[in-house]
């Protein structure tokens, strides 16, 4: 499949005209808003700079990002374009970065460029719990409009909410779809303006989803996720109740696992189960201990009465019970995931 990418450029000023003139030997097609062209006083000079056969005007219809975007995606089908490059303003730094993340589209046709500047995941701004739950990337500094998307990965997105940074809804949607990322570092970041408190919100949505997802994909491999299985099912075994969540949160963060998993692993002490376990971990407690055992229609009380007996079942039960469902994860994780090479290849 032929590359042929375009530059979605928005917010078109009378200074920006110097920059045009660079954008304009890249020679790739260049889309704008009629509503932007009509706020410049320039726009006779603008046209002739621009030229006939580069630039591509949007109708003045779209009154809010989401239909800007349906616009553009229309004019990618008419003119089969495969990619858009979106240029939220035409800082210099960013325009000198645009044929290397156009290379890397025509490289890597499936791949989400992003063009912004890196920071260290283990810098004390970011914190050492976020970093630990960010499985080693920052995906934080992803939080950029200067970004090249494959026309076809966000075809499937849904945009029926008028909600604000758009970017970062794409973002979200094409991390969550398991899109590979690669970043164009530039010389200058870009501080999303935030300036209403519903923004300030939805900024805070998006950034916590990012975490999500990020500690999500990026411990997802076999052996971490069947780890993390494990370690949620031990722990939820324990008699600790109240503190168990907690736990298994300070564990993930120290260890770098995988808390949705490991939460999802300790789903073992809902009561429906931990009432059949309760009995397990009292009977092994006491005969490990070499106790004798008796039976008792009060099991809560008996574990409340012999707490270190209780506590030694529980440990063993959890044990047992966290390296089966962990080796279980793991096969049928690995299983899944061969199964979808095998019918990826038959497709290809």
């Amino acid at each position: 499949m032929n590359t042929k990418p375009c530059l979605f450029i928005r917010g078109i000023k009378k200074e920006n005209l110097e920059e045009f003139q660079s954008i304009k030997k890249f020679g790739y097609p260049i889309v704008v808003l009629a509503k932007d062209l009509q706020l410049s006083p320039d726009l006779e000079e603008l046209m002739a700079v621009l030229g006939d056969d580069h630039i591509h005007i949007l109708s003045n219809d779209v009154d809010h990002k989401d239909h800007e975007l349906r616009e553009v995606l229309n004019a990618c089908d008419q003119k089969e374009w495969t990619h858009i490059c979106v240029i939220e303003e035409l800082f210099p730094e960013i325009i000198e970065k645009i044929p290397e993340a156009i290379e890397k589209c025509l490289s890597n046709p499936e791949a989400l460029i992003v063009l912004n500047t890196k920071s260290d995941v283990s810098s004390q701004q970011v914190g050492r719990i976020k970093s630990a739950l960010l499985g080693g990337i920052n995906y934080n500094h992803l939080m950029t409009p200067f970004c090249c998307y494959s026309v076809q990965k966000i075809k499937g997105i849904k945009f029926k909410k008028k909600s604000p940074f758009l970017f970062l809804k794409i973002l979200c949607s094409l991390l969550w779809r398991q899109s590979k990322v690669l970043e164009v570092e530039v010389g200058r970041a870009y501080q999303i303006k935030a300036s209403q408190y519903i923004e300030r919100l939805w900024l805070a949505y998006y950034e916590t989803l990012l975490i999500c997802i990020a500690n999500f994909m990026e411990n997802t491999k076999p052996k971490n996720a069947a780890i993390s299985c494990g370690v949620g099912a031990f722990i939820a075994c324990t008699p600790f109740y109240g503190l168990q969540t907690i736990a298994i949160f300070l564990t993930c963060v120290l260890f770098r696992l995988n808390f949705p998993i490991a939460f999802l692993g300790s789903q073992v002490s809902l009561p429906p189960i931990y009432s059949l376990l309760l009995p397990i971990e009292i009977y092994i407690g006491f005969k490990v201990m070499g106790k004798p055992f008796t039976e008792s229609d009060d099991w809560l009380q008996v574990a409340q009465d012999h707490f270190s007996l209780w506590l030694v079942g529980a440990l063993i039960v959890g044990s047992i019970l966290g390296l089966l469902l962990g080796v279980t994860w793991y096969c049928v994780q690995t299983l899944s995931q061969k199964n979808k090479e095998s019918f990826n290849d038959r497709e290809c």
